[in-house]
């Protein structure tokens, strides 16, 4: 085999000059994140029932929901968290099961416990784990005026970064929101002998829109719906409460006002009210280029913000990535070049670029690997990569080292070739496979971090 590669030397060179090219039009193009996308079935429910502690959730709440998802085909474990006014069960499938088919096997025995549940708890939410769940770009707006001056700005820069390529969504936090308050007098409601749950059921039934199905004709199809929803403060005192052969408005036995809502969540910028962006990505999608497209779509709606409005990114996942990614061509670079200066000093000029250039080619052909896959190019891979570094200065540097030894014997620089990479070949090949071996049994760690290590 090597005396092929020597006699065939011009076709070797053919060879590194494609991978040359093939593996920096992948390392351009291969997506960046921070972390590798798992694919292994972890699904999640999560109920909200406000106002409820955290054993009356549990009883309540998940509890219920545990005994319908309990025994499905493929469950590896069940595990929940009940808090206070949350409830959160996390189901893990075995590797054989699909992330579609776990998740509507999970929705499924969901929805036959839905009328189990409070009849006022939130609605179950099913998803399944991915790691672009979590934001990697957060922009905190603020206003010494308070968030409402800001709001629409806001809505309008959401609006803009939702757009982009590769965006996801953009969750907004902080924005003020209003609603209706609806405070019952007592004394007037006893005197009518109406009760609280007369005034709901009333609220209820007006409050309400109904879908009326499909209307369908030979050019088009149109959504039907019957919109009774309220939203004025007058609509709702136009209401009549009817109990016990008795109906008047509600505005004779409540007063109704428009008031802020109590924000379940609250942002804060160095102590003030805030609006918080928390922008995530689509899988696959490569993070710097998100990244820049949102500092550039940021920077064009700077100017339309109102006045004395403070704009701060609190957090930005790419910056690590470019940090990483510097790291690794830092790592590369210092390698080269360390290794000419060593080797130049024992083996001479030619020789040392010998055992140099085996630093980018390696790389480069990884890039390309890499890419075939369909792996990004994440933490995980880097780390990879930059350990890789080392074992590749060792065996070019033993390589030629002997080489270099049997050349000094007095045979040609054929057969040295020939005779000094044969001799350690071997030897090397398995060194480097006992490194490797020493990382193989990774591949059985149980669990997500298991998972996220392969």
């Amino acid at each position: 085999m090597i005396r092929l590669f020597i006699d065939k030397h011009m076709a070797v060179f053919g060879l590194a000059a494609l991978i040359v090219i093939v593996g920096a039009v992948a390392y351009v193009s291969l997506p960046r994140e921070s972390a590798p996308e798992i694919s292994q079935p972890y699904i999640f429910v999560t109920t909200s029932y406000l106002g409820v502690s955290a054993a009356d959730i549990e009883s309540l709440v998940t509890e219920r929901i545990e005994q319908e998802i309990d025994g499905l085909d493929g469950l590896v474990t069940l595990t929940s968290e009940s808090r206070q006014n949350l409830s959160f069960i996390f189901a893990e499938f075995s590797s054989d099961v699909s992330v579609e088919t776990a998740l509507q096997r999970v929705k499924d025995r969901v929805d036959l416990a839905r009328p189990q549940l409070p009849a006022d708890a939130d609605e179950p939410l099913v998803r399944e784990f991915s790691v672009s769940d979590w934001p990697f770009y957060v922009l905190v707006l603020s206003h010494p005026d308070g968030v409402g001056v800001i709001e629409e700005s806001a809505n309008t820069l959401s609006d803009a970064i939702e757009r982009l390529p590769g965006v996801l969504e953009v969750d907004m936090t902080g924005q003020p929101s209003r609603e209706v308050a609806i405070e019952l007098d007592s004394y007037r409601m006893a005197s009518y002998g109406f009760s609280i749950d007369d005034v709901i059921s009333t609220v209820q039934q007006e409050h309400v829109s109904i879908p009326g199905g499909v209307l369908r004709n030979p050019e088009r199809n149109y959504n039907l719906a019957i919109t009774g929803e309220l939203g004025e403060v007058r609509e709702f005192e136009d209401l009549y409460v009817a109990a016990n052969g008795v109906s008047v408005r509600l505005a004779d036995i409540a007063t109704v006002a428009m008031r802020e809502s109590l924000d379940e969540t609250r942002s804060r910028l160095n102590g003030e009210p805030a609006i918080t962006l928390s922008v995530k990505k689509r899988i696959g999608a490569n993070i710097l280029d998100v990244a820049e497209a949102i500092r550039l779509r940021v920077e064009e709606l700077r100017e339309e913000l109102p006045a004395a409005t403070e704009l701060t990114v609190s957090y930005d996942e790419s910056r690590y990535i470019s940090n990483m990614i510097a790291d690794l061509e830092n790592n590369m670079a210092s390698g080269f070049l360390l290794v000419i200066a060593v080797t130049i000093f024992f083996l001479g000029l030619r020789n040392s670029l010998f055992v140099s250039l085996a630093i980018p080619l390696s790389m480069l052909l990884s890039f390309f690997i890499l890419q075939l896959l369909g792996i990004t190019l994440n933490m995980i891979v880097l780390f990879s990569l930059i350990l890789a570094l080392g074992m590749l200065v060792d065996n070019g540097i033993v390589i030629v080292e002997n080489i270099f030894r049997h050349a000094s014997m007095g045979k040609d620089r054929v057969q040295a070739a020939i005779d000094g990479a044969g001799e350690v070949a071997a030897p090397i090949m398995v060194s480097t496979l006992t490194t490797v071996l020493a990382f193989f049994p990774i591949i059985f760690m149980p669990g997500l971090m298991g998972d996220f290590m392969k």
